[in-house]
């Protein structure tokens, strides 16, 4: 397959014709021919996270749409494995190197680029080499994540980021503040939980934050994963979602479409990302052969995210003002809670009996005083029995 098969015929005749002898542009797509051999690169964080899986798969079929055969190298998670990463598959005599880095600096990764001409940055935007550049604005999909849950009411919000180093996490956060800001919201310190990007920090997260629930009612987590492994521990404690707590993510999963509920996530558009790399790569590679007649590529669009809203999100604004017709839900653990506490025990006491935390017993002890309009508890447990929503048989 030709690396050229994109230029319309006239195209090249043109090119001929301004100078361009024509046994140049034969020579030329002799060697484009020869290009369906060409070996690229790829250096990604890990194999294992459904993230990264997706982006292969995606680069990996374009790639193959335009001649380019690749091989797959993992960074395990680090700046020296980008670049050990980098360098071997440049030594294994790579004609390219898609690189998604997430932990050098912009100097080191800009000397990377610049000393490999044939190198696309995948996730990031450096300064002078935008043309060589496939990313998506985390910023923008921090701020689309704060702008669906102020717009959907919520005004004390809780968020988990990544880790602290990441250009990611860095973005996403400064996106989320912001925008939060821009609608008169202050996001509180301690509110703020640092994640690892995976589903055990989702749940570590989630544990750390139980006992402020009542302080926050959304959260927003800086990724699927982590927003997943949350889910988990909210359906241990009782927790409903999006009745108790709204949850969004971020990256938008296969898996965000198939939990339960389904999450609300921020879409970033992977297959643009390899669509836009591999046609990218084509014309760099290209750039290296003698007589291309190519022009230097051409900046690479941005591929923008996008919010998917889904069910874990409850909006605020649709809530109903009381009506005595309006038959009243408990949950199962706010039941229990209740009954419990007719009888007389305490929150601790209720935590060590339903084997949760004693803030969790708090969290629906409250939620079932505001569902039956009580002042306390007392009052609580008295309105439950009146209306047979809790038995002490």
């Amino acid at each position: 397959m030709s690396t050229v098969s994109n230029i319309p015929a006239p195209e090249i005749t043109a090119k001929a014709r301004s100078g361009v002898p024509a046994r140049r542009v034969n020579s030329y797509l002799q060697r484009g021919a020869d290009a369906a051999r060409r070996q690229i690169g790829i250096v990604i964080r890990r194999f294992e996270q459904p993230f990264y899986s997706a982006l292969i798969d995606s680069t990996v079929k374009q790639l193959s749409l335009h001649g380019l055969d690749a091989t797959v190298r993992s960074s395990h998670g680090t700046a020296h494995g980008e670049t050990s990463a980098f360098d071997a598959l440049v030594n294994n005599g790579c004609d390219g190197v898609i690189l998604f880095s997430e932990l050098l600096k912009d100097d080191e990764l800009h000397a990377l680029a610049t000393a490999h001409k044939s190198t696309v940055i995948l996730g990031r935007c450096l300064p002078g080499l935008k043309n060589r550049c496939v990313y998506s604005n985390n910023e923008l999909g921090g701020e689309l994540a704060a702008r669906c849950l102020v717009e959907n009411g919520h005004r004390k919000i809780a968020m988990v980021t990544g880790p602290d180093d990441r250009v990611d996490t860095q973005m996403r956060s400064r996106g989320f503040v912001s925008e939060l800001r821009r609608h008169g919201v202050e996001l509180s310190e301690q509110l703020t939980v640092n994640g690892n990007f995976h589903e055990s920090g989702g749940t570590a997260a989630m544990n750390q934050l139980m006992p402020k629930l009542g302080d926050f009612s959304a959260i927003f987590f800086q990724n699927d994963a982590m927003a997943i492994g949350a889910l988990s521990v909210c359906y241990e404690h009782g927790i409903n979602i999006p009745n108790d707590l709204s949850v969004i993510g971020y990256d938008d999963q296969v898996l965000a479409g198939f939990c339960r509920p389904r999450l609300t996530s921020i879409h970033m558009p992977l297959l643009e990302w390899g669509k836009n790399a591999a046609r990218l790569m084509e014309q760099l590679t290209a750039l290296n052969l003698p007589d291309s007649p190519y022009a230097p590529c051409i900046g690479t669009p941005e591929c923008p995210p996008y919010l998917v809203q889904r069910d874990s999100i409850r909006n605020l604004h649709s809530q109903s003002t009381t009506d005595t017709h309006t038959p009243i839900y408990l949950s199962d653990r706010e039941t229990h809670c209740l009954e419990w506490s007719a009888r007389g025990k305490t929150s601790w006491e209720i935590s060590i009996i339903l084997g949760v935390s004693e803030s969790t017993v708090v969290f629906h002890l409250r939620k079932a005083m505001a569902k039956l309009n009580a002042a306390n508890r007392t009052q609580a447990v008295a309105i439950a029995i009146s209306n047979s929503l809790i038995s002490l048989d």
